[in-house]
């Protein structure tokens, strides 16, 4: 799925100028951790970038234990204050017994975690909220969710929700490739090897996934053009 990149983008790459990828230079913001290396770099931009932040971290079922670990370590370096959020899970009661419950799953959605952020953002009085969508989500999801647009839709509803005074949602990597955003990490002095790619719930990467590879090729090519 191919959006087009904004002219300003390739200037600031060509200038290595990555806080004006966020443009804007104060504030107090919310930054969606996952452990990642995109989430991480946002949150370190965000900083070197001159805004106040916090963390918010969302836990699910099936979620890789390491992650959450890393979520930790991360924002203990970067001395980051963090919140954690169960994902929802409603539960159903047995029709003819009322003491037995069922657990229904709900499919992980980025709209969910970007409105309980945006309540979130507005409770605490917080300007912005900020995620680490890249362009390889886009690529590897190859829906619209992915894209700059969906989450001009959720800024628009976030604005209807809360006006005068609502949340803004800032992308500032997603028209980047994972390549691009582990050279921005490394110039910024990102906790790299802290962050944790690998969707399998193991205690070492398993080096066949998507992820994984993505992950790997990145920090090769970085290395490459040093």
């Amino acid at each position: 799925m191919r959006v087009q990149r904004p002219k300003y983008i390739d200037d600031i790459l060509l200038r290595r100028e990555y806080t004006k990828l966020l443009r804007v230079s104060s504030g107090k913001a919310v930054v969606l951790l996952s452990g990642g290396i995109d989430s991480t770099v946002a949150m370190v931009l965000a900083k070197k970038s001159g805004l106040e932040v916090i963390g918010l971290e969302f836990s699910y079922d099936k979620r890789p234990a390491q992650e959450t670990t890393n979520v930790d370590e991360i924002c203990e370096i970067t001395k980051t204050e963090l919140y954690k959020v169960g994902y929802p899970t409603p539960l159903r009661k047995h029709p003819f017994n009322m003491q037995e419950t069922e657990k229904i799953e709900i499919p992980e959605s980025n709209s969910l975690y970007y409105s309980i952020a945006g309540g979130f953002a507005r409770e605490m009085g917080l300007e912005y909220v900020i995620g680490g969508q890249i362009l390889n989500d886009r690529v590897n999801s190859k829906n619209e969710r992915s894209t700059p647009n969906h989450y001009k839709t959720l800024n628009e509803l976030l604005k209807r929700e809360y006006e005068p005074n609502h949340p803004r949602i800032l992308m500032p990597l997603i028209y980047l490739n994972k390549i691009e955003v582990v050279r921005i990490g490394l110039s910024l002095g990102a906790p790299l090897d802290l962050t944790w790619s690998c969707p399998n719930n193991n205690t070492i990467p398993c080096g066949d996934c998507v992820q994984c590879l993505e992950r790997e090729e990145a920090f090769r090519i970085s290395d490459d053009s040093k």
